[in-house]
């Protein structure tokens, strides 16, 4: 039973000096929030957005924070109806590029006629150049205008850390 215990103190001991150590190797948790606005395209050669079809959408970020760039483009793919979306932030800077999975949890009537409000979240999957050492997760709201052309119009706040 003693050695049980000295075992087991042992393990905790080592897994808290491991915690101590992978935390004194990121920063601190940043909040940032950014503008997203992204157009649903379907070029001529692409089939339609239809059910397990691959679909993209287009678009802009802005009015990021801090250590992320503040402006760029901005990239979806995801297949249709689902909430999982696979996103790419490039920097209008060059600094680099940062890449998330977006999934969207609720739906709701949107605040005008014709719109749906989308809440959901966000998690960094990977980085290039400047933001590859991002690490984080977060909240996104979108309001979604559906048609042929639609839009949805985010905006997206969380954390991240600088992994060192």
């Amino acid at each position: 039973m003693r050695l049980a215990l000295v075992v087991l103190s042992g393990l905790v001991l080592a897994l808290a000096a491991d915690s101590a150590t992978a935390g004194a190797a990121s920063g601190p948790p940043v909040q940032i929030t950014f503008g997203v606005f992204l157009t649903f395209t379907s070029p001529p050669d692409h089939p339609p957005c239809v059910p397990t079809t691959p679909c993209t959408a287009a678009g802009t970020f802005s009015d990021a924070s801090a250590p992320m760039c503040p402006s760029g483009s901005a990239s979806d793919s995801y297949v249709f109806p689902g909430g999982q979306r696979d996103r790419t932030y490039v920097c209008a800077d060059g600094s680099g590029s940062l890449t998330m999975s977006v999934q969207y949890r609720r739906f709701f009537p949107g605040p005008t006629p014709d719109t749906l409000l989308i809440t959901g979240y966000w998690e960094i999957t990977g980085g290039t150049g400047l933001m590859a050492q991002l690490h984080g997760q977060g909240d996104v709201t979108s309001i979604f205008t559906p048609g042929v052309n639609g839009s949805l119009i985010e905006t997206n706040s969380g954390d991240v850390v600088v992994a060192h």
